[in-house]
């Protein structure tokens, strides 16, 4: 296990020995292994005396247990724990890591502190937790422009097979959220996917809840870029013929309920898209794709040429399931494709096809 406090450091992969790192050559891309033991985060980032910049290179972290100091159950790979950082991570598996919330990553801050993840080329897989499976982020919001906790996900990175388990009941469910990626007060930027590759982009990950991909609460922003972009400075990342894929996730896993297969909005959180793929998401209670609950859409184009030519932003094969009330649940279904109550709904620039659900099969606005 590593602890990096208050210091700047680079971990990098990839050399078959010292001499061999000190050599002005580059290193290949095979990982070093870095096993947690099962009873500690892999890797900590601690301290809020310096601005540390971290690289974690040619790495796979596996077999955590999230450890915080306070004692929470958090990060069990990786954990960045109220501290000011900026932390790069680069062709870095993450996989087979516990915790109660993130199992994969964690970054948690409980006062105004800025930390800026970068995850590229980079897969977070096969990860269990209660909240947040893949990636947890809990930050403050100080800013009126934006959550000083920011994630950026891009150049073919994937947060894949991830789930969000627990033991829910009906009105309650307290457990089992954002399977893929759980954001509170936090800031998610998407780059990454192709339309047909099958490790990139937030993919096939199972909430027993709400939220099998994403689910964002407390303001939360979450922008999806398929395209060549900034969002307001570097760092800059995406293509213009590549989409941002949220596809294959399923909230409702092994129970009779849960919502926003896809993506769950919450709480004045907001979702922009900017060329994205929603494919074959799946909800037991409504928003196959996406549920909103007193958020915000925006589906634009962004770009004069978009990846698909139909539109921008693509809808396909979403279900919202419902669930016969002799199984506690309650039928019928809705939003196929989304969801939106208490909502703003601006879409300029989307197309919906195969969507199913027993009313709207493409949108359900309540």
């Amino acid at each position: 296990n590593v602890v990096i406090d208050d210091i700047n450091v680079s971990l990098i992969g990839g050399y078959d020995d010292c001499f061999d790192a000190g050599l002005p050559f580059p290193p290949s891309n095979t990982q070093v292994l870095i096993h947690g033991g099962n009873n500690d985060s892999v890797i900590k980032v601690l301290g809020d005396f310096v601005d540390k910049s971290i690289l974690l290179r040619n790495l796979r972290l596996t077999e955590g247990l999230g450890m915080a100091p306070s004692g929470e159950s958090t990060g069990g790979g990786l954990l960045s724990y109220q501290t000011t950082a900026e932390i790069a991570l680069h062709n870095v598996d993450i996989r087979n890591n516990d915790a109660e919330f993130g199992a994969g990553i964690s970054v948690i801050q409980k006062e105004s502190r800025e930390t800026l993840l970068i995850i590229t080329e980079s897969l977070i897989i096969n990860n269990l937790a209660k909240y947040g499976a893949g990636i947890y982020c809990s930050g403050i919001n100080t800013s009126p422009n934006r959550p000083d906790s920011r994630i950026y996900i891009a150049k073919n990175s994937g947060v894949v097979a991830n789930v969000a388990n627990g033991i829910q009941s009906i009105g309650n469910p307290s457990y089992g959220q954002g399977a893929g990626v759980y954001v509170n007060a936090c800031e998610l930027n998407l780059y990454s996917g192709s339309e047909n590759g099958p490790l990139v982009g937030i993919n096939t990950n199972f909430a027993f809840a709400d939220g099998g991909g994403i689910y964002a609460d407390n303001r939360s922003s979450i922008w999806m870029f398929g395209m060549y972009a900034c969002n307001g400075g570097p760092p800059c990342f995406g293509n213009n013929s590549n989409p941002v894929k949220i596809t294959g996730n399923v909230a409702g896993f092994t129970s009779n309920f849960g919502s926003g297969g896809g993506v769950f909005s919450k709480d004045f959180s907001s979702l922009r898209l900017f060329g994205s793929l929603i494919e074959g998401n799946s909800a037991k209670s409504k928003g196959g794709g996406v549920m909103l609950d007193t958020s915000t859409i925006l589906a634009d184009h962004g770009n004069p040429t978009c990846w698909n030519d139909s539109a921008c932003n693509y809808f396909m094969g979403n279900i919202s399931l419902g669930v016969p009330t002799g199984q506690g649940g309650s039928a019928p279904s809705h939003g196929g494709a989304i969801f939106s109550l208490n909502s703003l709904n601006v879409i300029l620039s989307a197309a919906f096809e195969d969507n199913l659900a027993t009313h709207g099969a493409a949108i359900t606005l309540d």
